[in-house]
């Protein structure tokens, strides 16, 4: 259930942010962005860890839902 909620977390977060995700049935979702690694590095300065550009795809950042603390930070 906190997957769950968590995931919707970052649904939220993305669509507030004018982003849009992939499809998830998992624990973590892909966001599209202009720069993953940039992404990464900007939400590091902030304290929150998300995963920078997974192998070629540097336009999708990985965000694992985690602790639900956690992931309102992301929001």
């Amino acid at each position: 259930a906190m997957v769950l909620e968590g995931r919707e977390m970052i649904l939220e977060a993305v669509a507030k942010a004018g982003l849009t995700a992939l499809p998830s049935q998992t624990n973590f979702v892909y966001v599209r962005v202009p720069d993953a690694n940039a992404v990464q590095r900007a939400m590091a300065e902030r304290g929150i860890s998300i995963r920078g550009a997974y192998a070629p795809w540097t336009q999708y950042s990985r965000v694992s839902t985690g602790r639900l603390e956690d992931v309102s930070r992301y929001a």
